[in-house]
């Protein structure tokens, strides 16, 4: 039985039209949001022949396969 306090429907935790990075899936800040649109509006205009992604600040400056540097105050800890 439904009580009238209960929600019939659960909303979502995370949206699903947040941006995210396309090489690890973090959220993209507004800044970062901002400055891809940008980059791949001027990548449109210029005819850019491969596929466009949204990439975080970190994975711009980084390879996101390497290991995080420790002075990076988002770096996971690393095993012992």
């Amino acid at each position: 039985m439904v009580s009238p306090t209960m929600e019939l429907y659960s909303m979502p935790i995370l949206s699903p039209t947040l941006p995210t990075c396309a090489a690890c899936s973090a959220f993209l800040t507004p800044f970062e949001h901002e400055v891809n649109l940008r980059v791949t509006s001027a990548l449109i205009a210029s005819r850019w022949p491969r596929p466009i992604r949204q990439l975080c600040r970190r994975c711009v400056r980084h390879d996101p396969q390497a290991a995080p540097e420790a002075d990076e105050p988002d770096a996971p800890a690393t095993p012992a």
